[in-house]
């Protein structure tokens, strides 16, 4: 009040000094008072329109200097100490809003931030006097984060040091509480609080902070308590149990079980192995004899407690070895004792079976004796199992056979090349050292293929010769065979044929062919001929025809080979295509001779004109 009084004062002198003669521009004449009131600083500009007077002082009442509003909306009311012509307004500096005689007025959905207000009145004479004020908009909760406890986390005392951090960049934090529980709300003044006596159990911690635009924030964090360490029971293997494999699989239950965090194993005092959430490990290449598992188990709270069980391993199976009748064994008889040791280094023989040809089992020792047995394969298998539980099977295979082999002999028959084998082709497998292969008159080797023994000649077989064969021989289960067969080698003759055809590739008939042993014969219709029977050997073959000149050819025939000579042709000096063996045709010269004389006797007449 006493600026304005300041202000009144400074107004009033201008009229006095007018009034003795100075000037005054009441348009630009301008007087300032800075005043304090509830404390804030406003300053009001009165400008004279008139050489006389003051214009009317306006009070604003709501809201007050330095308010802080959470919506946007706010109203603005004002009150002026006389007559008022009217009203003008301006927010933040903007262009002033007249608003007639109203003493208030109401600004929406005001941005956050600080604002100020302005406003002005005016007498009838244009005297004016002002009142202004600042205030904030913040609409915008505090920005509130519990670091301490962790939501969910698990803790193993009773008392822990909640902690958080709370910040408002509009209006600033006005008061922080804290609940535990849903309990009271217990005012503070830091941003910590120590929570004492917690009992085992969920808690929920919540801390509310309200800003001075009344924004609140509430956040709640659960953390849980728990002082008593987990229990863990070792499943498998049991205590003192007796496993037959060296890769064991541990197995365990953790009690409370959504209380559990974290696993870890250890065997025979070794280093421990986190397992995480998993209730079961496997542990390999564990050696014979005994060992002790670990299981160690923690709560989310940091507890831990440990379970321990001892076991035995032994993981080798008894041996289980054949002495009689050795594997894949042919028997030539239908009865036999099968014979067996055992071999146990661990635990024990609990029992033996045998079984026979996929049989039921049943209880034996160390023989089997076997009766009418039908031909064909056998099998016999014997388990031994030790008190661990391993066992072993062993299986023996042979064969009853009481029944000779067959035996189909080669060559047969007749015109057998004289190159040929002499083969036995058995019926089963032989003892090979027992089988013989005899031919008349004839040395050689004996080779096997398969059940097939191969006897081959030191030199060729005669020909036109029968030779008479015998073999002999055992099975492999002792069954003797005896086979004897013959058979004709080949004579020593062949064939020659071939085509005959004129200079235009036509067939010729009635062509005599004379091969230089003296058989004779002529072509066909089809200028084909054969000459069978030929003793192999060294040939000169002839080619007649009046009208054509001769062809001879070369020709070599081998025993039973049958020589086509293709086509020959009067017209070629060759027959097949090799001049080596050429054909002679002396008409063919005979002609050229001549063609060759009448040349020169027509040239020389011409050079006589």
């Amino acid at each position: 009040m006493g600026c304005r009084r300041l202000l009144i004062i400074i107004m009033c002198a201008s009229v006095l000094l007018s009034s003795f003669g100075v000037a005054v521009d009441g348009r630009s004449q301008v007087a300032s008072a800075a005043y304090a009131d509830m404390d804030r600083v406003t300053s009001e500009i009165a400008v004279a329109s008139a050489p006389r007077g003051i214009g009317p002082l306006v009070t604003i009442t709501s809201p007050s200097e330095g308010f802080c509003n959470n919506t946007g909306n706010v109203t603005v009311t004002w009150e002026a100490a006389s007559s008022v012509s009217y009203f003008e307004v301006s927010l933040d500096g903007a262009s002033a809003v007249n608003v007639s005689t109203n003493t208030s007025i109401t600004f929406d959905a005001l941005e956050e931030g600080g604002h100020n207000v302005n406003v002005t009145a005016y007498n009838i004479e244009g005297y004016s006097l002002s009142d202004e004020v600042n205030f904030i908009v913040d609409m915008t909760v505090p920005v509130l984060t519990i670091t301490y406890p962790a939501v969910g986390a698990w803790y193993n005392v009773t008392t822990i040091n909640a902690t958080w951090t709370a910040t408002d960049p509009g209006s600033g934090i006005h008061n922080t509480s804290v609940s535990l529980d849903g309990g009271g709300w217990i005012t503070v003044t830091d941003e910590y609080y120590e929570i004492t006596s917690l009992a085992d159990g969920q808690h929920n911690l919540s801390v509310r902070v309200y800003d001075n635009a009344d924004n609140v924030r509430t956040s709640t964090k659960t953390f849980n308590i728990n002082t008593v360490p987990p229990t863990v029971y070792i499943t498998d293997p049991s205590e003192a149990e007796l496993l037959s494999s060296a890769t064991v699989i541990a197995t365990w239950e953790g009690d409370p079980p959504l209380e559990i965090a974290n696993y870890w194993v250890s065997i025979d005092g070794g280093a421990w192995t986190d397992v995480d959430m998993n209730t079961s490990h496997t542990f390999t290449i564990l050696s014979e004899g005994e060992h002790e598992v670990s299981v160690k188990a923690s709560d989310y709270a940091g507890n831990m407690n440990t379970s321990i069980a001892s076991f035995f391993v032994d993981s080798i199976s008894p041996e289980v070895l054949f002495s009689s009748p050795n594997e894949g064994a042919r028997i030539g008889t239908n009865a036999l004792t099968v014979e067996w040791t055992m071999g146990e280094t661990g635990s024990g023989i609990a029992n033996t079976l045998a079984r026979v040809d996929e049989g039921s089992w049943f209880t034996v020792f160390t023989t089997l004796s076997l009766t009418a047995l039908e031909d064909g394969t056998h099998t016999v298998v014997v388990r031994s199992t030790d008190n661990a539980g391993n066992f072993e099977d062993a299986t023996l295979t042979f064969v009853v056979d009481t029944v000779a082999p067959t035996v189909t002999g080669t060559p047969t028959g007749t015109s057998v090349p004289i190159a040929s084998t002499v083969g036995a082709a058995f019926s089963e497998a032989m003892d090979q050292d027992s089988v013989i292969i005899s031919v008349n008159g004839v040395t050689g080797t004996l080779t096997w293929n398969g059940n097939t023994a191969i006897f081959t000649p030191s030199t060729s077989l005669g020909y036109s010769t029968t030779y008479s064969v015998t073999v002999e021989g055992r099975d492999l289960a002792g069954n003797e065979v005896s086979e004897s067969w013959s058979f004709t080698t080949m004579s020593n003759e062949g064939s020659i044929s071939g085509t005959v055809r004129d200079p235009d590739g036509n067939l010729v008939e009635n062509a005599t062919v004379t091969l230089s042993n003296g058989q004779i014969t002529t072509t066909d219709a089809y200028g084909r001929f054969v000459l069978t029977n030929v003793s192999a050997g060294n040939y000169t073959l002839e080619i007649i025809k009046a009208g054509f000149p001769t062809v001879i050819q070369n020709v070599e025939i081998g025993a039973g080979q049958e020589s086509n000579l293709g086509s020959i042709s009067f017209r070629s000096s060759t027959a097949g295509g090799d001049d080596s063996n050429g054909t002679t045709i002396l008409a063919a010269s005979g002609i050229m001779v001549v063609a060759m004389v009448a040349f020169l006797l027509l040239a020389g007449r011409r050079l006589k004109k």
